[in-house]
């Protein structure tokens, strides 16, 4: 009464089974960590269609924020401008979240680009004048920080549903 042999091929199929359901959460994971690019780079097609207003700078400095493995800098930028007879202020300069960084000198170059009082063009959205930046585009930080979440979800998907081998 001893245990029968399973063909390898059997084996190996339990096996991919189980990779499957180990790999769920981190098909999700890469889901989810590949929104966020989706949704700039609609941003940034669909400003395509944006108008533009003239507008000012009012506020440009940075702030320093102290964090547990150093300084980091941070963009504090405003704009007025009117839009559908309305007045406006924007804050946003690229379609990212914020605009921090960790090279103060990083900071100061953007802040000496927008002066206070300095006539800029601003990009909105018109179906929502209040959606607005300075510089209709992806910041390429952000590319490269994703890259390799893409190419790891591209992985697992191959992994898991990629072609069989028999044997």
């Amino acid at each position: 009464m001893g245990q029968t042999a399973q063909p390898a091929s059997r084996g190996r199929s339990r096996f991919r089974e189980r990779l499957r359901w180990y790999l769920a959460p981190v098909l999700a994971a890469g889901l989810g960590l590949l929104a966020f690019p989706l949704y700039l780079a609609y941003r940034y097609l669909d400003s395509f269609f944006w108008k533009t207003a003239p507008g000012r700078i009012v506020e440009s400095r940075y702030e320093v924020v102290s964090g547990t493995r150093g300084d980091s800098f941070v963009v504090k930028l405003a704009y007025q401008y009117e839009a559908g007879g309305l007045a406006w202020t924007g804050h946003a300069r690229l379609f990212t979240y914020s605009d921090q960084h960790l090279a103060r000198a990083w900071v100061q170059r953007i802040v000496a680009e927008y002066p206070v009082g300095r006539a800029v063009e601003v990009h909105y959205n018109p179906s929502d004048p209040g959606d607005a930046v300075l510089e209709p585009r992806i910041d390429f930080d952000l590319v490269f920080f994703f890259l390799p979440t893409v190419f790891g979800f591209l992985l697992v998907l191959l992994v898991v549903f990629g072609p069989r081998r028999n044997a």
